[in-house]
């Protein structure tokens, strides 16, 4: 193992457990976009948090959702995190 491909695996951590996490993440962002509709009528003008397949965490501002996300131990680099507003607007940045 090269010196720089040891430096990514400690900034990374173990391969399979990337892949693992990355397919966790896809998987909820697909449960998302299936239950949309759903979670848009349970959670209007809210923030959410996805994980595991479950709204884990809603609140009504963002930092609020954070502070509840920690409270119950749903990680926040791993969840997927929306508001639910009826229209979305796109911005191209």
């Amino acid at each position: 193992m090269t010196a720089l491909t040891k430096e990514i695996r400690e900034v990374l951590g173990d391969p399979s457990q990337v892949i693992a996490e990355m397919a966790a993440f896809e998987r909820d962002n697909n449960v998302f976009s299936v239950r949309r509709d759903e979670i848009m009528t349970k959670h209007p003008g809210r923030w959410i948090a996805l994980y595991d397949g479950d709204v884990r965490a809603d609140a009504p501002s963002l930092e609020r959702l954070l502070a509840v996300m920690d409270e119950n131990s749903v990680p926040r680099e791993r969840a997927v995190i929306r508001h639910m507003v009826l229209h979305n607007r796109r911005m191209i940045l």
